[in-house]
């Protein structure tokens, strides 16, 4: 029995000295110049009841509590939101500068407690708006370990939270809309196939070409049946590293002269769609992963995600209509 309480010991020692050791202060900041005079994104800024229209964590869970003070746009000004997936907490408005500056005190009360401050700086360049957006805290020690996930997660959010912005001051404002589809199921599938290794400057060139040429080639052999979609499966987004293959659907039992046939399980998946430009699909992934871990939903790595065009650049009248539909595997 003493030497299992030694080791429970020196094991508990080891963990506190590993948390200890961990970066427990975090700084994140993103800036986006937004297509709306000074005075409008100063106003939206300070307008708690604004923020439900645009805000990168409520798109999770719109009908998630919220409360706002009757002075909810002044100094002391607050609102707070509870909800299943998104947690709750508090924003507070500490200072304000008019169309120069807002602090603001954060505490988040669940899933765990902490508090952070909260900044932004604007400034006019003509009738445009240079906006940075910055969070400044530490994490509470047991949960240290996490600081660099924590960044991450906020710079992404925050990402989007300025692009959602954008199109709340004027919706033809280039804007990424996220939307959860929730649980599918997706039927197997043959596709005409061409795979891809590299970074992600190299695939978008890659792409170019090989839709293209996958297009044109099952069109001429009359097979294609859907639309194209990107199968990807590995992905190291710190590289970043893709495996993937560029997929046109065609026909059960096609054969194709030069070309590669695979063939696509299919199963369960969780859709998600973005509606906007393709240069927000890193953030519509991002926005993707975070829900399911907020539904306790497990990916299955075995089998590859989806990137399906529902249609395309021929077909709209420009990029704000693109429609592109992630599917992720589920266990």
């Amino acid at each position: 029995m003493t030497t299992v309480l030694i080791l429970l010991a020196l094991a508990l020692a080891a963990a506190l000295l590993f948390l200890l050791m961990q970066e427990g202060d975090y700084e994140v900041s993103r800036s986006l110049r937004l297509d709306a005079p000074i005075d409008a994104v100063y106003l939206a800024i300070i307008d708690f009841r604004t923020w439900p229209k645009w805000s990168p964590w409520l798109i999770h869970e719109p009908d998630a509590q919220l409360r706002f003070r009757e002075s909810h746009q002044q100094v002391g000004g607050w609102y707070e939101w509870d909800g299943k997936l998104i947690g709750a907490g508090r924003l507070t408005h500490r200072r304000q500068l008019v169309n120069e500056r807002v602090e603001q005190d954060i505490e988040f009360r669940r899933p765990f407690k902490s508090r952070s401050r909260v900044s932004w700086e604007l400034r006019a360049e003509g009738m445009r708006t240079q906006v940075s957006w910055r969070m400044a805290g530490r994490m509470p020690l047991a949960l240290r370990f996490m600081t660099g996930m924590m960044k991450d997660m906020i710079g992404h959010d925050y990402d989007l939270g300025l692009h959602l912005l954008n199109g709340y001051l004027d919706p033809d404002n280039p804007h990424p809309q996220i939307s959860f589809r929730g649980e599918t199921t997706m039927e197997p599938f043959d596709y005409l196939a061409r795979a891809f290794k590299g970074n992600l400057k190299d695939m978008q060139q890659a792409m170019t070409r090989g839709f293209a040429e996958l297009g044109e080639k099952a069109g001429r052999a009359h097979i294609a049946e859907g639309r194209p979609c990107t199968l990807y499966f590995k992905v190291d987004p710190i590289k970043p590293w893709y495996e993937c293959d560029m997929a046109v659907p065609v026909r059960t039992g096609s054969r194709i002269e030069r070309g590669e046939i695979r063939h696509c399980t299919g199963g369960r998946y969780y859709r998600v769609r973005l509606k906007g430009e393709y240069r927000f699909l890193e953030l519509a992934w991002y926005k993707a992963y975070n829900h399911l871990q907020m539904l306790g939903l497990k990916v299955d790595d075995k089998r590859a995600s989806l990137e399906c065009y529902d249609n395309d650049l021929e077909s709209v009248a420009d990029s704000s209509e693109l429609l592109t539909s992630i599917y992720l595997p589920l266990k």
